[in-house]
């Protein structure tokens, strides 16, 4: 793969947009240098080859690094809300506390087992 189709990979990857449109409706494609520059700034390096490789993994591998997204927005009506949770497949099997507070500052509270939840997908 070319360095230019590898750091548009990336970029696409990322959420970046190929091209925008200014005031007037007329296009306009991101260089790669704009790209790069918002790239190092979500924290996904770009300048090499293999810069963009190992960003390329790490996007690919992120979500399943993360226990929890850092927000969730959930419905207030429509039943019992679902949160997604993610744990290693050798995870100790220990009682996991939970806590939500609502906008309103009512919190909810709990815990369960990994092995009582629901397996919705597996990496």
């Amino acid at each position: 793969m070319s360095d230019q189709n590898a750091l548009d990979r990336l970029a696409a990857c990322a959420g970046i947009e190929p091209d925008y449109y200014d005031v007037w409706g007329i296009r306009h494609a991101l260089s790669g240098e704009t790209k790069r520059a918002f790239l190092n700034a979500m924290g996904l390096p770009a300048e090499t080859e293999e810069q963009i490789t190992h960003s390329l993994a790490s996007l690919d591998t992120r979500a399943w690094r993360r226990a929890l997204e850092p927000v969730v927005v959930l419905p207030v009506e429509g039943g019992d809300p679902v949160v997604s949770v993610l744990f290693a497949a050798d995870a100790p099997d220990a009682a996991l506390a939970w806590r939500v507070t609502a906008e309103n500052g009512t919190q909810y509270k709990g815990s369960k087992r990994p092995r009582d939840l629901q397996l919705v997908e597996a990496k």
